[in-house]
């Protein structure tokens, strides 16, 4: 591929890349479907994390935790997690990192592409996610680059 296309190519990308960010923090998904099987109450809450459009819960429902994971971003649809206990979780057991795209952790909402929660009870490891909450976005960039890339001669 000569010079030329290449550039043509990365600019391409990086106008895509950066739209697709400003989307994925502009556009609000409607609440009215969700996507969770266990129905909860904000009385069940025992932690929350949040940061700018993305949130992750934690409910307990007597020897049952429910982790749920939601965005008001339109490029996620939410993530449902069940983690049986032998005893009630506390806030302590519950640890929650946010990352940017680069992987580096940050409390800056407009750099959120990751979210990984950690659940522990008396030195055991429950639980450990890794949340993309832009995951259709990246789906959506994958998809145009493919096929950019199938109708290049």
């Amino acid at each position: 591929m000569n010079l030329k296309k290449r550039l043509f190519f990365s600019i391409c990308f990086g106008i895509l890349a950066v739209l697709l960010l400003y989307l994925s923090f502009s556009l609000r998904t409607p609440q009215n479907d969700s996507p969770f099987t266990v129905s909860v109450d904000d009385s069940m809450l025992i932690y929350r994390s949040d940061s700018g459009y993305d949130h992750f819960l934690v409910y307990q429902m007597n020897d049952l935790a429910v982790v749920h994971a939601t965005s008001d971003s339109a490029f996620f649809d939410g993530a449902e997690y069940l983690i049986e206990t032998d005893t009630p979780l506390r806030a302590e057991d519950i640890s929650v990192t946010w990352t940017a795209v680069s992987g580096v952790e940050t409390d800056d909402p407009s750099e959120v592409v990751f979210g990984e929660i950690c659940i522990t009870q008396n030195g055991k490891e429950l639980l450990r996610e890794k949340i993309n909450f832009v995951q259709k976005g990246t789906d959506a960039l994958g998809e145009a680059l493919s096929e950019n890339q199938s109708a290049t001669p």
